[in-house]
């Protein structure tokens, strides 16, 4: 499941990245599965200079460059890449006994 994390955007224009990335994505095999999470958050760097950027997690190295390439062909925002070695089992798929 892709997991992609705004960060450093305010409100109107996080949502306006969000809306383009599932726009950009719909239709892929992913897509169903995938999540966008918007963090109001403050990014800058040592100057003070905004740095906004996307995270995305995932697990599948395939998903994932394509996803990096199709968003950096058509947003103009930093994208970093954390790897998620493990999946844990998606919460579909727990047992009744395994959620309290």
């Amino acid at each position: 499941m892709p997991n992609i994390e705004i960060h450093g955007l305010d409100m109107g224009k996080a949502d306006e990245v969000r809306d383009n990335i599932f726009g950009l994505l719909q239709g892929k095999p992913y897509a169903k599965n995938m999540v966008v999470e918007v963090y109001r958050t403050e990014v800058i760097d040592i100057v003070g200079k905004s740095q906004p950027y996307l995270r995305l997690l995932s697990s599948n190295e395939t998903e994932a460059q394509e996803i990096i390439q199709i968003l950096h062909t058509f947003l103009e925002i930093d994208i970093e890449w954390i790897i998620l070695f493990r999946r844990a089992r998606p919460a579909r798929e727990k047992e009744k006994s395994d959620i309290r």
